[in-house]
């Protein structure tokens, strides 16, 4: 850990030295481990019973570094949209102010305007997700019978698809009631640039068919084919699992139900152990939890910048310098105290000893247990590990309700390297699902199974009294919120299910003490700025675009 433990001796003082010398670094360099569109098209014309060129650069976007060129540091792909989103929920949060939480303005609901630099680069994003697809499908033949190339098609629209899914739940309020409003222009293979330039918004009714007849469209080629052998690939898995979210969102409760639990019998994949999960964990996209996720390696650049990555926000742990050490990411207390004791997800972060608010009446116990359970993991002495998780807590400098969830690469806290992988979905989503469809058909069934997977697998003393529908519900709610907090799943599940974005319960909470002045607010279900604005070079570009309705941010204390 010679970097880390530097950086601790040199104090905070040196950090802006350090950073800007990393900037300089990481704006100047040349970005050339990425294919140019053309060069996508040319190596998959001149390979026509191949396209590795364009089937990797599908998933390539997903971890592409300084997309919009202007060297920022939370530039870097799919886990830093992940972190934009999760900051703008109620669940998440970073309380300082400062430069190095790239991710304030996003808490602060600051960036939701046509000129931000964060709603260009979500936007931009998702579209160049979809215009990797498009390249694929326009440099494939639609009439092929090989089998290689109707698989990387398949990929292709299934990746679409998933990208169109993100669009339309951060542009337009959730599908059920809102058919009708407008969602997102669609781009297709073939459209010409007049075309794209007059695009105008579909409506969410179109959006979601669309994204259906992709999703289909791609598990019937993939259905008689062989799964992946990697995480990193779209396959029918995969496939089935973007359908059962398309189907939760749509209200389709039958088929969610189905997606799902083809997805849990066919997957070859099981949810993490107590034992597993009760410690810092997900940093394998090949592990066998995982369906999908973003693979990073040690020669990718996202990793070789050092600081532009997941595990550099995320992880408490790493031995590389992070953001996260200056930073760190925390779960807000009212979550936190929603957790029972014994369930082992509340290893996942760290109150490093006994806090007592007297004003309040508040005590929360010390917690380094998920330490403790990783230390043991790791092959230190059972009877000395509180000690040692004392140790590591102190040297990492992790305050109250900071994250330990997220492992650093290898599980190695001595890894001078931050390419830890991020996941994109997991099996255990498949069971919360499963849970929730059947619930909503059938109360008794969907309680029973919510039961029957947390008592495995997360708490086996769990004996929630769900009476009615909407406990079931809330349950389902707070149970996701633990399960999938900072993997881009908490702040569509707030729209999804209409719940308030909720900071500050009243002046007998705790939120108020861990939240920064400006992050005290709450907003309503339908409050207009849970929806994104579309940014100003867009509606430029085409003129055919609707607008959103703007609100400024709010302020401290509404």
């Amino acid at each position: 850990m010679r970097n880390r433990r530097i950086f601790y001796i040199l104090g905070l003082a040196t950090l802006p030295v350090f950073f800007a010398s990393c900037s300089k670094e990481l704006e100047l360099e040349p970005q050339n481990d990425y294919l140019t569109q053309e060069q996508v098209r040319e190596s998959s014309r001149a390979l026509p019973d191949r396209g590795e060129g364009a089937q990797v650069g599908l998933y390539a976007e997903l971890k592409k570094y300084s997309r919009m060129g202007v060297g920022a540091h939370s530039d870097f792909g799919i886990g830093s949209i992940s972190l934009m989103l999760d900051s703008r929920g109620d669940g998440l949060l970073c309380n300082l102010i400062h430069g190095y939480n790239k991710y304030m303005n996003d808490a602060n609901y600051k960036f939701n305007s046509p000129t931000s630099f964060q709603n260009l680069f979500v936007y931009q994003s998702f579209y160049a997700f979809i215009n990797a697809s498009n390249n694929l499908l326009e440099s494939t033949d639609p009439k092929t019978e090989s089998p290689i190339i109707l698989n990387q098609r398949a990929q292709a629209k299934a990746f679409r698809a998933w990208g169109y899914m993100n669009l339309i739940q951060l542009y337009q309020y959730t599908y059920i009631g809102n058919e009708d409003k407008l969602g997102v222009p669609i781009v297709t293979e073939g459209m010409t640039i007049d075309q794209k330039r007059n695009n105008p918004r579909k409506t969410v009714k179109e959006v979601y068919d669309f994204i259906e007849t992709d999703l289909n469209e791609a598990y019937e080629v993939f259905k008689d084919m062989e799964a992946s052998d990697t995480r990193e690939y779209i396959d029918k898995n995969v496939t089935l699992g973007l359908l059962a979210r398309m189907y939760l969102l749509k209200g389709e409760w039958q088929k969610a139900a189905d997606a799902a639990t083809a997805v849990i019998k066919e997957s070859n994949t099981a949810p993490l152990s107590k034992e597993e999960a009760g410690m810092p964990n997900f940093d394998d996209g090949q592990a066998y939890n995982m369906i999908w996720a973003s693979v990073q390696t040690p020669e990718d650049r996202l990793t070789t910048s050092g600081l532009l990555n997941f595990q550099s926000m995320m992880c408490s742990l790493s031995g590389a310098l992070t953001y996260s050490s200056v930073a760190p990411r925390r779960i807000n207390p009212e979550l936190y105290l929603a957790i029972d004791d014994t369930d082992v997800r509340k290893g996942w972060w760290v109150v490093p000893k006994d806090i007592n608010i007297k004003k309040n009446g508040i005590h929360i116990k010390k917690n380094v247990q998920g330490l403790m359970n990783f230390l043991i993991f790791k092959g230190y002495p059972k009877e000395k590990a509180e000690k040692i998780a004392d140790n590591v807590v102190e040297l990492y400098g992790i305050g109250n309700f900071v994250n330990v969830k997220f492992a650093p690469a290898d599980k190695d806290i001595e890894k001078e390297e931050n390419s830890s992988d991020f996941p994109l979905m997991r099996i255990e989503e498949m069971y919360y699902i499963l849970a929730e469809a059947k619930g909503r058909l059938n109360l008794e069934e969907g309680k029973a199974l919510l039961k029957e997977f947390v008592v495995e697998y997360r708490q086996s003393n769990y004996k929630k009294n769900m009476a009615n529908l909407d406990e079931f519900i809330d349950e389902i709610y707070r149970q996701r919120r633990i399960e999938f907090w900072g993997e881009m799943i908490s702040f569509y599940d707030m729209l999804r299910l209409k719940k308030p974005m909720t900071r500050i319960k009243d002046d007998k909470g705790i939120a108020s003490f861990i939240y920064a002045e400006e992050q005290q607010f709450n907003l309503a279900a339908d409050d207009p700025r849970l929806i994104l604005q579309f940014p100003e070079r867009e509606l430029s570009q085409n003129t055919a675009i609707e607008q959103n309705e703007y609100k400024a941010p709010p302020s401290t204390g509404n």
